[in-house]
């Protein structure tokens, strides 16, 4: 059952996590390692007069744990001994002390100002990193040095007084954008520290009265505890003790180290990459000018090819017409022509005698058919010559004198056809005449 006031005694005394209220007893000098890690609950720390080390990780992870008043005889805080108090408001450190150890208050999100004491001669690396309220820290006389990581990424700091004393600070202890006061930093500290007194003064008094007035005192017997924790585990040698506090020390030391060079590689990767990428979207955008340049001088050679083609093609309908102008007409045609045009003379001159015997209208019928057969026949023949020649004309392309091409024909007309047929008929009669003639004449 969690108690109103816890009692702290010291040695091996057993912290229960649910504490809200603890004080430290008066013979206590030393608050052992993880003597409160882990609990959440407490909210107030009443230290007396006597403690003179708080050691490691001591009130680590109190999440609630809102006001921190150091006696005048405390000398050294230990490492990760406020650690990721995310409640701190107020941090009052008095003259006495000497040694901040690392990362004593990382982590305390709410701490708004840090006034350390011309007593102290080391503040160690990471001590106040990752503050994010904090707006002013007040350094006193007394610093030589300040460490890697201090007040890193206390993106709120604005101001802060260093003093002549100071002759190292390391390139990542102190944000950019704070501004690094050396020529009144003793009456800035001054006016840091009575503004952190009053408040933490007025704040502590309210607490204090409304906690005493609704809660009773509860002590715990330290010889009790004492059976108890004997009971659960052996004791251990004091050297064994401090052999293990080097080594968690040492630990801790070598995860931060090696943290922070993770990160360091990570961005120098990360800038590496970002590099080479504005470097190819450079390549990319000298590619795509040169690929504009050469599209350009395509669509002005398609152009120039169009033209040409239209050329050609004019040429080749020229072409086409000079071949059809200059088709000669068979001479058998034209002779036909002139055959049938004298027979039909001599027929209206000499009439049609002698049809009326059978046997010679017989033979005449006998021999127009031959003759009609060989003429259809001939115009059959030329047809299809002409058809084959009008495909090739088709082809749209230019004729040449190596080309081998098929005699040209004309094609018969139908008019033309019955004059060669009439023309047959004359000559077949004028054959039965002679015939008839000579048969008479011996007879």
């Amino acid at each position: 059952m969690a108690t109103d006031v816890f009692v702290y005694t010291g040695g091996k005394q057993k912290v229960p996590k649910d504490v809200v209220w603890a004080r430290i007893d008066s013979s206590v000098k030393v608050i052992g390692p993880i003597a409160f890690k882990d609990c959440e609950n407490l909210k107030y720390v009443e230290f007396s007069e006597g403690l003179e080390r708080i050691s490691s990780y001591a009130f680590s992870c109190c999440k609630s744990l809102q006001y921190v008043r150091l006696p005048s005889c405390t000398r050294k805080i230990g490492l990760g001994a406020f650690e990721n108090c995310i409640a701190m408001k107020y941090l009052v450190l008095n003259y006495g002390l000497e040694q901040i150890s690392q990362s004593s208050f990382s982590g305390c999100c709410l701490l708004e100002y840090v006034c350390i004491p011309s007593t102290v001669v080391h503040l160690g690396s990471y001590a106040f990193v990752d503050c994010i309220a904090l707006k002013e820290v007040a350094l006193n006389q007394g610093l030589t040095k300040i460490h890697h990581g201090t007040f890193q990424w206390c993106d709120a700091l604005k101001v802060i007084g260093v003093p002549f004393t100071v002759k190292s600070i390391a390139e990542d202890a102190i944000p950019e954008t704070a501004i690094k006061d050396r020529t009144n930093a003793s009456e800035f500290w001054r006016e840091v520290y009575l503004k952190v007194q009053e408040i933490a003064d007025e704040e502590e008094t309210k607490e204090i009265a409304r906690r005493r007035s609704t809660i009773t005192t509860a002590r715990v017997s330290a010889a009790d505890l004492t059976i108890q924790t004997n009971a659960a585990r052996p004791e251990i040698p004091e050297w064994q003790r401090q052999d293990r506090r080097k080594t968690t020390g040492t630990t801790t030391t070598k995860a931060l180290h090696s943290t922070t060079t993770t990160i360091i590689k990570e961005r120098d990767g990360l800038q590496r990459e970002v590099n080479s990428l504005r470097s190819q979207v450079e390549n990319l955008t000298s590619m795509f000018d040169l690929l504009n340049g050469v599209v350009g001088k395509l669509q002005l050679q398609l152009e120039a090819v169009s033209l040409q083609g239209k050329e050609t093609q004019g040429q080749l309908q020229q072409v086409i017409k000079e071949n059809n102008s200059n088709r000669k007409v068979p001479e058998y045609i034209t002779r036909n022509k002139t055959r049938s045009t004298n027979n039909s003379r001599h027929a209206t001159t000499t009439g049609a005698t002698g049809v009326d015997s059978d046997l010679q209208v017989r033979e005449s019928v006998i021999m127009l058919t031959e003759k009609l057969d060989q003429v259809m026949s001939m115009v059959q023949t030329q047809g299809y010559e002409t058809r084959s020649e009008l495909q090739y004309l088709k082809a749209d392309r230019p004729r040449y004198e190596d080309d081998e091409v098929t005699p040209r024909t004309v094609t018969v007309t139908q008019q033309e056809l019955s004059d060669e047929e009439s023309d047959s008929f004359d000559h077949n009669d004028d054959d039965d005449e002679d015939d008839d003639d000579e048969k008479s004449f011996f007879e």
